[in-house]
């Protein structure tokens, strides 16, 4: 880390000091929470994993069709809990793992 590079908490407890600090107006206030919810959202953090179940449809050709349900470890999004994509990706397009998410904004680090 640089020496002008401030840590995620370090900003936000500058931030919130700033702001109880001095008689601010109103809007000055409301700009600060802002700045501080725009720190959290620009900086990485890890996605969560959850399961969800998922249906999958079989076809047999000439005997009857199956209905498999079965349970898909998916990453989610940590802030708006969107689903990025699933633990175990076996897709035909190897698309890299996304940076933002797609609903919130919010950065997102690759899972190692």
């Amino acid at each position: 880390m640089s020496r002008n590079t401030m840590s995620r908490k370090a900003v936000i407890h500058k931030l919130l000091e700033i702001k109880q600090s001095l008689g601010l107006p109103l809007s000055k206030q409301k700009a600060i929470d802002k700045s501080i919810t725009d720190v959290n959202y620009r900086i990485a953090d890890d996605c969560l994993k959850k399961e969800f179940p998922l249906a999958t449809f079989i076809n047999h050709g000439g005997a009857p069709h199956e209905i498999k349900n079965e349970m898909v470890e998916m990453y989610v999004c940590p802030a708006c809990g969107n689903t990025i994509r699933a633990v175990v990706f076996n897709g035909l397009l190897q698309r890299p793992f996304p940076k933002y998410c797609s609903e919130c904004g919010k950065a997102l680090k690759a899972p190692s």
